[in-house]
């Protein structure tokens, strides 16, 4: 999809990416979380917390992704 800029749906007609959002999900880096686990109860995460399990999720990707798919990512959430 990336390459090509369309994929084949079961029917076989090509779907053209030009002008579609494209959101891909992982759980890469999802055991950084139990780090900041709270006890029974309502808590809430600082945000030096949520700041810090996302470096580590995005450090998990590096090292998972080539450089080559990442740059092809506009935006990560």
């Amino acid at each position: 999809a990336f390459d090509e800029g369309w994929l084949t749906d079961g029917r076989g007609k090509k779907v053209y990416l030009s002008d579609a959002i494209v959101i891909m999900t992982s759980n890469l880096g999802s055991e950084n979380f139990k780090k900041f686990e709270k006890p029974l109860g309502f808590g809430n995460k600082s945000l030096g917390d949520m700041m810090q399990i996302k470096n580590e999720v995005l450090k998990a990707a590096e090292q998972r992704f080539s450089p080559e798919f990442r740059n092809r990512i506009d935006e990560i959430v």
